[in-house]
Formats: C-alpha cells, structure tokens, sequence
C-alpha cells in the first residue's frame, strides 16, 4: 500500500486515550489513517477508510486500547483492532429500525430489528459479506442488498426473507449483469459503491 498522503491544514487527528495510537482524517474524501505513536511503531499507517465522520476508541478494564470505531457519514460503525485490522461492522437502516451487523474472520452477518419493540430476532444473512446496504424500491418498501467478496450479491426484504440471488458479474460475463430487475424495480449490485459505509468495508479497499 502506498504511503499515506500528507495531511491538509483541516485535517482532524483523534488521539486514543492511553496515547498509543493516532487517527487522521484529511481531505473531501475524509480518509483515515491510524498510526502507532511509539518512537518505533510496529507498523506502517493503516488505512481505515473513507467518510469518516468521528473516531472512537475503546479500552478495556485495564485502561488498554482495546479497539478503534471509525463512525461514516451514513452512520455506519466499522470496527478494528489496535492494530487497524477490522473486526467488524454495523450498518442501520436510514429510518433506524434495521441493522446489519458483520463480524469475525468469515465476515458473517445478521439483521436485526432495532425498533423499540422488535418484531424477530437475529436472522443470519450469510458469511463472507463484504458490504450492505439499505435502499427502497419502486413501491417504497425497505430493502436489503448484500455483496459477497465473490462478487454475488443477495437482496432481502426488511425482515431478512431472501428475494433475489445473483452470482458474480464475471460469473455472467459483464457487471452490469449483477442486479435485480422485476416487479419491486431495478436495484443493481454495483450501487453499493455509492454507499459510504460499502466504499469503506470493501476488501479492495480495506482489506478484510
């Protein structure tokens, strides 16, 4: 990975509070790099992402830097290690009544219901989910699209029943192939790169 750019003037740094690490948000894209603050650092800056919008950090009962929240523009939670290495993600839906939580090394994922009064419990939505994201279709209802570090792609409706599957778009033989198109409207797999919580969970980007 190249080095990380310098930061802008704006830039915010975030400092965890045992003083071990450091977090740096520079530029319109908002892009994060946690660095090792120790005289030797044991690595290299990490990249964290981009549309980081606040830093979190979490220690455990001890006072050690237990891990690090980086909180995006859309509200999703990514989370990581000391080290930088992501553990996991929560992602809600825009009216905050569902959330996706993925977790571990086989990024598994579960949706809950995160009303007041939820109407089910934790329903499993696979394993190796790379990114999610909540849109609505053509008749207004919620929607849920996942994409696997395959490629495919999975929609499911708000209570997590699966709707439509689709392999990877080299599977079909173009990327414009990975979508959903019927009665609910056209929901493509390839929008959840718009999604700033998507941009920064990808395995290209952050490396899971």
């Amino acid at each position: 990975m190249p080095p990380p750019p310098a930061p802008e003037p704006s830039a915010k740094v975030y400092h965890s509070p045992d003083g071990t690490r450091n977090v740096i948000v520079s530029g319109d894209e908002q892009k994060a790099y946690l660095y090792d603050t120790a005289p030797a650092p044991a690595f290299s800056p990490v990249y964290l992402g981009s549309s980081v919008n606040d830093v979190q950090f979490q220690l455990d009962n001890s006072g050690k830097l237990d891990g690090i929240v980086t909180v995006l523009d859309d509200g999703a939670l990514n989370m990581f290690d000391p080290n930088g290495k992501p553990v996991g993600q929560v992602v809600y839906s825009p009216d905050r009544t569902r959330k996706v939580e993925i977790s571990g090394d086989d990024r598994v994922a579960y949706l809950y219901d995160a009303s007041p009064t939820p109407a089910f419990g934790a329903v499993y939505l696979g394993t190796t989910v790379a990114g999610v994201q909540f849109q609505t279709d053509e008749s207004g209802r919620l929607v849920i699209l996942t994409l696997n570090e395959d490629g495919s792609s999975n929609t499911y409706d708000a209570n997590g029943v699966l709707i439509d599957s689709q392999p990877a778009p080299q599977q079909l033989g173009q990327a414009s192939s990975a979508q959903k198109d019927g009665s609910q409207g056209i929901i493509s797999a390839t929008s959840l790169e718009k999604s700033a919580s998507f941009k920064t969970l990808s395995s290209e980007n952050v490396g899971w």
